[in-house]
């Protein structure tokens, strides 16, 4: 009986835990998280631009709060955090055509290369969504 009551509230403290842990992520280029609570301290892992990852310890009176990604744990500064959660998301668009003549045009619809035997193939541009859900 005692065994069974330990496990349910270690369970059901592990939930808590996980329903507590806030979403944020980085809002600077990069970011050191570090062992302690300070700038001198050796750096865990560093982190880039819209990286995400989980507040587990409130800031404390310096500013410095207790992160979790992945399976790191850590210090980060909360002037380089913001809160929510980024995803980001990658697509197309076009940009001009090529020929089947061999030129190019910077026509990107239904008269692209109409005096030039057709396209060939598009010529397209890759871009990045990121937006951020609370």
């Amino acid at each position: 009986m005692k065994k069974t009551l330990f496990i349910f509230l270690l369970f059901n403290a592990f939930l808590l835990n996980a329903q507590s842990a806030k979403n944020y992520h980085v809002k600077s280029q990069n970011l050191n998280v570090r062992e302690k609570p300070n700038s001198k301290s050796p750096i865990v892992i560093k982190l880039k631009r819209y990286d995400n990852f989980k507040i587990i310890e409130e800031k404390n009176s310096l500013g410095w709060v207790k992160i979790t990604y992945k399976s790191y744990t850590g210090y980060v500064h909360s002037r380089y955090i913001k809160k929510g959660k980024v995803n980001i998301s990658y697509y197309s668009v076009r940009t001009g055509a090529k020929c089947r003549d061999g030129s190019s045009s910077s026509a990107t619809g239904r008269g692209a290369c109409s005096h030039h035997g057709g396209v060939s193939y598009w010529i397209t541009s890759k871009r990045k969504s990121v937006s951020v859900e609370n």
